[in-house]
Formats: structure tokens, C-alpha cells, sequence
């Protein structure tokens, strides 16, 4: 689920839950990750964009909410992509439920 990015005060808005989590927000931008959205709709853990690469293309992780708001630990738990083209490409070609 990624965030909005239409420039409206709407709820899911990227400027606006970029930061909106005064715990978890900080943490993931000093480290150099920007969050983008949540893996669907009930789950807190973030979607990122890994920057701390020199790569043209960012990887994109998933993170365990829960490590970073008992701890400040980033844990990641699952890499969701190499590349937002790379992810891109691939929903387009995944196979329909």
C-alpha cells in the first residue's frame, strides 16, 4: 500500500505520514530510509526506500514496526525489492489471484 502523493490533505498522504510517527519517523530517517507506504492496509511495519546505496535505483525493504518503536533496532524483515522498477515489473506480470 503505498502512500498518496496527490498534494491534498488527505490521511494517507506522503508528506504527511512521512512523519507522522514521532518514534518510528526519526529513527528511519536517520538511518537513511524513507518510508513509502505499509505492505496493506491493518500492517504498521514500514515499506522503505533503502538510500544508503549509490545505486541509480533504491532497494526497497520491509521493516519490523514493532523493533523499531521498542528499541530503535531496524530490523528488516523482508527485501520487497531491488528496485522500484524491478517491483513495478513485477506486479505488472504477476499472476491474478
Amino acid at each position: 500500500m503505498f502512500f498518496a502523493n496527490t498534494g491534498e490533505p488527505l490521511f494517507w498522504e506522503l508528506g504527511t505520514k512521512l512523519f507522522a510517527d514521532p518514534h518510528m519517523s526519526p529513527v528511519l530517517l536517520r538511518a537513511g530510509y524513507i518510508q513509502i507506504g505499509n505492505p496493506y492496509f491493518y500492517s504498521y511495519d514500514p515499506i522503505c526506500f533503502d538510500s544508503n546505496t549509490s545505486a541509480d535505483e533504491y532497494r526497497i525493504v520491509r521493516f519490523d514496526h514493532e523493533a523499531i518503536l521498542q528499541s530503535e533496532e531496524l530490523r528488516i524483515l523482508a527485501e520487497a525489492s531491488a528496485s522500484f522498477p524491478d517491483f513495478m515489473t513485477s506486479c505488472i506480470h504477476r499472476p491474478d489471484p
